[in-house]
């Protein structure tokens, strides 16, 4: 029984782990490139789609919140393209807020997947 517990335990630290990977693999790359493809926002999106039932509510909406920066930073980059003057300098100020947010994620997301990516009690 104990191995059976044990076995269980890992499989879920292995589909946990995939979640936070796929999560400092856009992060990661964010701070390489300054930007997110949609084809990045997709992986992540479909790579993260199971963390509703592996961790708790914190997790989930830790990555919906990433999500939803990553989409408002990629469409604030698109207007910046096609805006009157007078509005780039707002939109790049906004985008400039959240390339600061994103810069901090890296130790916020440590602090957010630890609790669940613990070996010891395997």
């Amino acid at each position: 029984m104990r191995i059976g517990t044990a076995k269980l335990n890992l499989d879920l630290y292995d589909r946990r782990f995939k979640v936070f990977e796929a999560t400092r693999a856009l992060l990661g790359r964010f701070l390489i490139e300054g930007t997110f493809t949609p084809e990045e926002i997709t992986k992540f999106s479909a790579a993260t789609s199971e963390a509703v039932f592996l961790f708790e509510a914190d997790v989930p909406n830790y990555l919906n919140a990433l999500r939803e920066k990553a989409f408002a930073h990629r469409k604030m980059n698109r207007q910046t393209k096609t805006a009157p003057d007078d509005k780039i300098e707002q939109i790049a100020d906004e985008m400039a807020e959240i390339e600061d947010q994103m810069s901090e994620e890296i130790p916020r997301l440590i602090s957010v997947f630890k609790p669940y990516l613990k070996l010891g009690n395997i």
